[in-house]
């Protein structure tokens, strides 16, 4: 299947044309003293600031990073979640690839999503799931608790559709990559950041037991941190609820 995907991609590929007329864009004299160089810590620096400024783009991107890190987190283990629930390992690639197919389901659903609801009801229903997954997970009810792992996997898709669509929606052309650059470092930063905690925390639960027992004991973790990170959220956004409640 990855064979076929991958020359179906470079069929497309090699497809594509450049327009006959490309408009060009140049750069601002005042900027050019520097260099390109110089002008690209300006645009970074810009797109920062665009940010920092803009209440409902700082908030996609804020609220996205605490649904991605914890759900990417626990995808990153979820072999480990499958020996704790007692699961054969040769069903692991099976689920894999269940999870892989939901990308179908969820994609028509996330683009519906976005044109009827506003933001923040789109991320409070992904809060929602997630919480009610990692909740589930964090029971690790024998064979049953592989359920859990399906609305997690389909908030981690619906959650990358709604991030970019709402992205591209608010930022102008002229620094949209810059933007989604920056969304893409803060994500792999929070990842990085609460792997480093639930490092902490297996360390902390382990208490002279098998990784295996410390796994199962800090799954507990995972929906307190997201339901924390919520209500962190909430508070600091409180006085944009009028913004994060309409459509975009």
């Amino acid at each position: 299947l990855n064979l076929i995907t991958a020359l179906l991609t470079l069929w497309i590929a090699l497809g594509l044309r450049e327009p006959a007329v490309r408009a060009t864009r140049v750069a601002p004299a005042n900027k050019d003293a520097g260099g390109p160089e110089a002008a690209a810590w300006h645009l970074v620096v810009k797109a920062g600031t665009w940010i920092v400024r803009t209440p409902v783009a700082l908030f996609v991107i804020t609220a996205g990073v605490l649904i991605d890190s914890v759900v990417r987190l626990f995808l990153t283990f979820s072999s480990s979640y499958f020996r704790v629930i007692e699961l054969p390992e040769a069903s692991f690639g099976l689920i894999g690839a269940v999870m892989g197919g939901l990308g179908l389901v969820i994609s028509p659903v996330a683009r519906r999503m976005v044109a009827a609801n506003s933001v923040a009801r789109n991320y409070g229903l992904l809060g929602v799931t997630v919480l009610a997954g990692l909740t589930g997970v964090a029971c690790r009810w024998t064979y049953w608790g592989v359920l859990f792992i399906l609305p997690l996997g389909a908030a981690m898709m619906a959650l990358g559709y709604i991030v970019s669509y709402y992205l591209n929606a608010l930022v102008d052309s002229s620094h949209r990559a810059t933007v989604l650059s920056f969304k893409g470092l803060a994500f792999n930063l929070g990842y990085g950041f609460i792997s480093l905690v639930f490092a902490l925390v297996l360390r902390a639960v382990r208490d002279g037991g098998n990784t295996q027992d410390a796994v199962a004991r800090g799954l507990v973790f995972l929906p307190v941190w997201l339901l924390l990170g919520c209500l962190v959220c909430a508070f600091c956004f409180r006085r944009q609820r009028r913004l994060l409640s309409a459509s975009i």
